[in-house]
C-alpha cells in the first residue's frame, strides 16, 4: 500500500508540473497574440507612433517569470 501511496504522490506531482508548464505555455501565446493584434491595428489605423511602439518594447523587455516567494 505504501508503494502505491508514493507512485500515486509521483504521478500527481508530475500531472501538476505539467499543468503548471501548459499554463505558461498559454500565457505566452496569449501575450503573443494580444501584442501581435495590437500592432496591427495600431498599423491599419495609422496609429503605430514611436511612443506606442516603445510601450510595446517596454513589455517585451520585462521578465516573464514571477519571482519566488
Amino acid at each position: 500500500m505504501s508503494h502505491k501511496a508514493g507512485v500515486r504522490t509521483v504521478i500527481d506531482i508530475l500531472n501538476a508540473e505539467l499543468q503548471h508548464l501548459l499554463v505558461k505555455r498559454d500565457l505566452a501565446q496569449a501575450r503573443h497574440l494580444h501584442t501581435v493584434s495590437l500592432v496591427r491595428l495600431w498599423a491599419l489605423t495609422g496609429q503605430a507612433l514611436p511612443e506606442k511602439i516603445a510601450t510595446i518594447n517596454g513589455w517585451l523587455a520585462q521578465p516573464t517569470q514571477p519571482t519566488q516567494q
